[in-house]
């Protein structure tokens, strides 16, 4: 072992298998200081973001960055020992850290739920049975389980001092209705992987719910700048619409092992003295009174359930599993059943729906898959001969709306069958569907997946493994797993 830091009590320490170091030790004076140039060098962790060629980046983020963000998150929080925070995110985001680590520094509890998705009414006899005081929520979770959350408020059973959403666009009329039966701080929350997790943030005030359609990005956190600039790289003045671009001490150190990668990303900008920056792909503006706007992508990275994806890593595996098939993905923000990804295909044949589901599943995680796809005679290219996404997006318009077209009777006889039907028709909202229909092809995604374990849970006696209904979407094949065919 050679570590570049053991941490330790002054028994385990007598215990570790490490010679020629020096422990720090949590119940003795040799714990270092924040501020110790030698324990803040190197990396402290390292991370994949989702990539545009197929294959994740690893984004490797320092220790001088994290204890910095660490420090300045913890103060705008205004995080103290009294407090009970979420822990909500997967150990595997970086959100995780912003909910753990300035937690723990400023000695507050963290309380875990017991389901990594848990549903509305789960989430809040959490949030009222632990006294959680701060919550950070994903925007779009946040909106699937808003009218139980606003239940609570409004009746006391839960009494938040700080609310904190991010990840996706945040519009005003998602807290109608909600604002008023709280007194916790909402904070609008913007920032990237390669920038420490967390840039900026926003107080919803009710002037932005009264006359804004969006709630603004906000301002930076200490520490951290926010660039808005031209295609030159130069500066623009308050109104100016351009490209945000992330500087500040808690700027990543780059992507590990791609050289070519990290430099077309993280650039030196002479017009603003020779500083380093993030260039986030991200198009927005700064207004008069010196807020964030943010407008959308110059790219084809799009945001899903509060997670930055790819669509070209979703195409190339796609498209090798299909034997280098043409393909193109779009996300459809128009769902009734809510944002969904869809993919289109070159060629009249329409490949197995559940088999290139399953084998897709093995290749990207679950929210990377997209729940239909849609077989063309010819793909819609630009110039370049790249897919005209813009084109495939107008074609979306024309597409039914997810279970519009059963695929076979809808007559459900056996009672293993009615009962995951029924579950399937309460998530789903709709019972467009039969006994061959696919979860993910008539409204369904990871949410909704979890949902459909929870209200399962009662009726099979335990709630079912999601990678049980991941591995078997279509109704029938879902049910004899979850029931054996049972009467």
């Amino acid at each position: 072992l050679d570590p570049a830091l053991v941490v330790a009590t002054r028994q385990s320490a007598l215990a570790l298998p490490v010679e020629g170091r020096t422990p720090a030790l949590l119940d003795g004076p040799a714990f270092p200081a924040a501020g110790d140039a030698a324990v803040l060098e190197g990396a402290a962790y390292l991370i994949h973001t989702s990539g545009s060629t197929g294959v994740p980046k690893p984004v490797r983020v320092g220790r001088a960055a994290l204890a910095g963000y660490v420090a300045a998150l913890a103060g705008r929080y205004g995080l103290d020992a009294a407090d009970r925070v979420l822990l909500f995110a997967r150990p595997s985001f970086d959100v995780a850290l912003e909910e753990v680590l300035p937690s723990l520094a400023a000695g507050a509890c963290l309380v875990l739920p017991q389901r990594d998705v848990p549903t509305g009414p789960e989430l809040v006899a959490v949030l009222a049975a632990r006294g959680v005081t701060v919550a950070n929520l994903p925007t779009s979770y946040f909106l699937a389980v808003r009218e139980e959350l606003s239940e609570a408020l409004g009746d006391g059973r839960w009494a938040p001092r700080l609310l904190v959403l991010g990840g996706e666009r945040l519009p005003a009329a998602a807290l109608a209705g909600l604002a008023e039966r709280t007194r916790a701080t909402v904070l609008n929350a913007y920032g990237v992987t390669e920038a420490t997790v967390t840039s900026t943030v926003h107080e919803v005030t009710a002037a932005d719910l009264a006359g804004s359609a969006e709630i603004p990005l906000g301002t930076e956190l200490p520490g951290t700048r926010v660039h808005v600039l031209d295609e030159g790289l130069r500066p623009l003045p308050a109104g100016g619409v351009g490209e945000l671009a992330v500087g500040g001490g808690a700027l990543a150190d780059g992507y590990l092992g791609l050289d070519e990668v990290t430099a077309a990303r993280f650039v030196t900008v002479p017009a603003l003295g020779g500083e380093r920056v993030y260039r986030t792909g991200d198009r927005g503006f700064r207004d008069l009174d010196g807020r964030l706007w943010f407008l959308g992508r110059q790219d084809n990275q799009v945001k899903l359930r509060g997670y930055r994806i790819e669509l070209e890593e979703i195409e190339a595996a796609a498209s090798a599993e299909l034997g280098g098939r043409s393909c193109a993905v779009v996300l459809d923000r128009e769902s009734a059943g809510g944002p969904r990804l869809v993919g289109f295909l070159e060629g009249a044949d329409r490949p197995d729906q559940a088999a290139l589901h399953a084998a897709l599943s093995l290749r990207l995680p679950g929210g990377l898959v997209p729940g239909s796809w849609v077989a063309l005679e010819a793909m819609p290219v630009l110039p370049g001969g790249k897919p005209d996404r813009a084109a495939l997006g107008r074609l979306l318009a024309e597409l039914p709306e997810p279970g519009e077209e059963p695929t076979g009777a809808r007559e459900f006889t056996e009672p293993g069958l009615a009962l995951v039907a029924g579950a399937w028709r309460e998530v789903l909202g709709h019972d467009r569907f039969a006994a061959d229909s696919h979860f993910f092809e008539v409204g369904g995604h990871s949410l909704l997946a979890a949902q459909l374990a929870a209200w399962l849970e009662p009726h099979l006696g335990s709630r079912p493994p999601l990678r049980v209904l991941f591995q078997n979407p279509v109704l029938a094949d879902q049910a004899r797993a979850l029931t054996g065919g049972r009467s």
